[in-house]
């Protein structure tokens, strides 16, 4: 556990919406969750990439860096959103928890604690997960329209 955020791999590029980057994420330890407010319009391609894992690289993969260990992670492809359960040996890592079609529209509110993901898109879509296949809430990764690796 940490203190905040701070820019693992600093934006970059110009134009709207064309700026990429990595946050790392390290909640302090007061902290019981992390809430992201994103919004959207007419998302194509990557618009975000959430993991436990600085080597995520989109639909559930992390490079081969982490095995057996948390590497959880939830992200967009255009307006699909993705979430993958982590690779600890009790979650079947090659299933995905989440593949939701036409779910992202203009925003999208994720809360991410120890164990539980909560997603909301304004027009009615709400899941609410507790599972241990899911984030250990500790150091996590934000990928801004990218991957995180």
């Amino acid at each position: 556990m940490g203190t905040g955020f701070s820019w693992l791999k600093p934006l970059s590029g110009s134009g709207t919406c064309a700026k990429q980057g990595v946050l790392q994420l390290d909640p302090p330890l007061w902290a019981k969750s992390l809430t992201l407010h994103l919004k959207f319009s007419n998302p194509t391609g990557w618009s975000f990439n959430l993991g436990d894992s600085e080597t995520n690289n989109g639909y559930g993969g992390d490079s081969g860096t982490h095995t057996h260990g948390y590497a959880a992670e939830v992200h967009n492809k255009g307006s699909t959103l993705l979430v993958y359960k982590n690779d600890l040996p009790m979650c079947n890592r090659c299933d995905k928890m989440y593949v939701l079609s036409g779910v992202i529209t203009s925003y999208l509110i994720i809360r991410v604690s120890h164990d539980q993901l909560c997603i909301y898109n304004g027009d009615g879509v709400t899941i609410f997960k507790v599972s241990k296949c899911l984030f250990n809430f500790d150091r996590m990764f934000l990928g801004i329209n990218r991957v995180i690796h």
